[in-house]
């Protein structure tokens, strides 16, 4: 089963746009949600409106310890980016943003457009998710048709073949305000492989997300009538949904102010189950070569900082899984493949955007699952003038020495790995005899350029063969 949230939250902060009008107890409001979202069991949850870059990290932050994944575009600073923010407990890879061609009026200041990312659902299912906020204001409903055929050609172009979702405030009204439903139908004409969620559970029922009768932030912030926004459009074949449920409990009690809607919009989720001829998508590769070259392509999706391009390589005819990562400055722009078959290669992207001495650091745990082995493999790119050194480190363990929760890499066991590693540009090798099989690896890290964008090549060699 595959639970997911998608709500349009209305956090602009202290943003360009909440000075004219838009903050109302955003902080406020922000933590209700994310106590929220940890109180449910979603596997996957799409947030739009996050339009303070530092709220997305909150987000990560806090609920790091259940959400492992996540994916957001980089924006930079306070200004309007996307809005949009996904946290996941599925590996995810292979985000892509692309901005919509055409927006209008306040809109095109923002950076507004779809989002479209892979989930392994498990190691035989991969869910795609195309995640989105359309062009505002029921007068743009030309606007919105050409972000929405952007969408569709995402969805014919991205990783064909494997179950899709594509949800978020699409801002079609399902009914306007003068009963009128064209532009909802021409959606539904428009995705004809797609069920609409709502309608197929809820049939006759409005199913309002943005509700001035009843929420007072949607009455605040000037909606006029009771509408549905906001859509979960899943497959008609290759899926079943369980349960579709708009949430219109998610209050808050602000000092001073009183209580009040987490948002002008209710959250929308749904529960569902891919089919078992749901393709599988692995972000494997043919040679190091190609690998590279997917891993400069992650680091020209999330723009400059200090980075760490990674590299792994499986020479064994083993099966290699990832079964923990953990990051302790910057974060994972993606993971390696969460299965690397033998003889195939994976790639990741590690990065740290703001100014710190000790730039990207962190770590992930392979298994060879035959042999219940693990192998951690450690990086980190520096800056600090004069001194920078990048580091890189490997560790064979009989066993599952690394395992904590969700994905984690347990702290004590990280820290001791963490002081181990050398100041210096320098290649890393150990092994491990199991069973007659001989487990060993290795980590070579490029020399530190010294400068602000110092991004080095982090590689690991990964083998098993007879002792």
């Amino acid at each position: 089963m595959v639970h997911v949230l998608t709500y349009n939250t209305h956090l602009f902060g202290r943003t360009i746009a909440g000075a004219f009008g838009q903050y109302h107890h955003d902080d406020e409001r922000l933590d209700r949600i994310i106590e929220n979202i940890r109180l449910q069991d979603f596997d996957i949850v799409c947030l739009c409106e996050v339009w303070k870059t530092s709220y997305k990290q909150k987000l990560i932050d806090r609920l790091d310890d259940v959400y492992g994944f996540h994916y957001h575009a980089s924006s930079g600073g306070e200004r309007i980016g996307d809005g949009l923010i996904v946290l996941s407990k599925f590996y995810l890879f292979d985000p892509v943003f692309e901005r919509f061609k055409s927006l209008a009026d306040t809109d095109a200041m923002s950076q507004k457009g779809v989002l479209s990312l892979c989930f392994h659902v498990d190691l035989h299912r991969t869910l795609r998710l195309f995640f989105t906020h359309t062009q505002a204001e029921d007068r743009e409903s030309r606007v919105r048709w050409s972000n929405l055929k952007q969408i569709k050609n995402k969805v014919d172009s991205y990783h064909p073949g494997a179950s899709a979702l594509v949800l978020g405030d699409l801002n079609v009204p399902a009914v306007d305000d003068n009963g009128n439903s064209d532009e909802y139908d021409a959606l539904l004409k428009l995705f004809p492989e797609f069920d609409d969620y709502w309608v197929l559970l809820h049939p006759g029922s409005p199913g309002h997300t943005c509700d001035p009768v009843r929420n007072g932030l949607a009455k605040k912030f000037k909606q006029t009538y009771s509408a549905r926004y906001d859509y979960i459009l899943g497959p008609s074949k290759d899926a079943k949904v369980s349960e579709v449920e708009v949430i219109t409990e998610w209050r808050t009690v602000v000092n001073g102010a009183g209580e009040m809607d987490c948002s002008d919009h209710y959250p929308l989720r749904a529960r569902l189950e891919l089919g078992p001829e749901t393709r599988t998508i692995l972000p494997v590769y043919d040679s190091l070569a190609e690998a590279e070259a997917a891993a400069r392509v992650l680091k020209g999706r999330y723009g400059d900082g200090i980075s760490n391009l990674l590299v792994l390589t499986n020479e064994s005819e083993y099966e290699l899984e990832l079964v923990q990562f953990r990051s302790w400055n910057g974060s994972f722009h993606q993971q390696p493949s969460i299965i690397v078959p033998p003889r195939k290669f994976a790639a990741g992207f590690h990065h740290h955007p703001d100014g710190e001495s000790e730039q990207s650091a962190g770590g992930f745990v392979m298994l060879v699952r035959e042999l219940d082995v693990t192998i951690f493999c450690g990086f980190i790119a520096r800056w600090v003038p004069g001194l920078s050194k990048n580091k890189s480190y490997v560790e064979v363990q009989q066993g599952r020495q690394y395992f904590g929760i969700n994905r984690k890499i347990d702290d004590n066991a990280a820290s001791r790995i963490y002081r181990n590693l050398d100041n210096s540009d320098y290649e890393k090798y150990d092994k491990l005899v199991c069973g007659g099989i001989l487990v060993e690896a290795s980590a070579k890290t490029d020399k530190s350029s010294g400068l602000t964008s110092n991004s080095p090549f982090s590689r690991f060699v990964i083998n098993a063969r007879p002792a």
